[in-house]
């Protein structure tokens, strides 16, 4: 299943996935905003539970899930130094 992100807004190619089946690979595509970091997919369930995985080459398995809908989100985690020498953590994130 591929998703392009682009202006931190997620778009999906539209697959179906059937529930309980590890078979599933999720592909992104990102606009430079998102290169050279180390990204994670969040899928999120209805009931709030949700499952992290770090992207290898912009790609991950698709966790197994129970029938149902599935949100996702990208995010990296970027540092910055502040005015006084310290790093500060600044989240970028994507949703669809």
């Amino acid at each position: 299943m591929k998703f392009i992100v682009n202006d931190r807004t997620i778009k999906a190619d539209g697959e179906t996935i059937i529930s309980y089946n590890l078979d599933y690979m999720a592909e992104f595509e990102f606009d430079p905003e998102w290169s050279d970091k180390i990204i994670t997919a969040r899928f999120v369930l209805t009931n709030g539970n949700y499952y992290d995985v770090i992207l290898e080459d912009n790609k991950c398995q698709i966790p197994l899930f129970k029938k149902g809908l599935v949100a996702l989100g990208v995010y990296t985690t970027l540092h910055k130094r502040n005015l006084n020498g310290q790093k500060e953590e600044i989240i970028r994130n994507a949703e669809a």
